[in-house]
């Protein structure tokens, strides 16, 4: 695991922003390992229905995330191509458990040999 920067801002109650930007490495290299800087994942997280804190509703929010190029894909530090996940989170506490779970789709370009 090589060190990464991340960063996550309350908007407000319901809005948070997420950045998240790291190191990357390919030690498949002939050549050796290489070290770079990798790709950058943006995102966003708003709650649009809050826990029902008398019964059993969950908290749900919608939290999309870019994958953007950041990293050298040319020595296998990034994708070379932006790419999106669009997950739904669903989330309950009982103290002192809290329980989550995420479903969403993964928008990638293909690659072409």
């Amino acid at each position: 695991m090589l060190p990464s920067l991340e960063l996550n801002y309350g908007a407000s109650d319901n809005l948070e922003l997420h950045f998240l930007a790291g190191l990357a490495f390919d030690r498949q290299s002939p050549s050796g390992a290489r070290f770079g800087s990798g790709d950058v994942e943006l995102g966003v997280k708003y709650r649009f229905i809050e826990a029902d804190e008398a019964g059993w509703r969950p908290d749900v929010a919608f939290a999309p995330a870019l994958d953007l190029p950041a990293g050298d894909r040319r020595r296998a530090l990034g994708t070379g191509h932006a790419h999106a996940f669009l997950p739904l989170i669903l989330g309950r506490s009982f103290e002192p458990w809290s329980a989550f779970g995420e479903v969403g789709y993964a928008v990638r370009r293909r690659s072409h040999a």
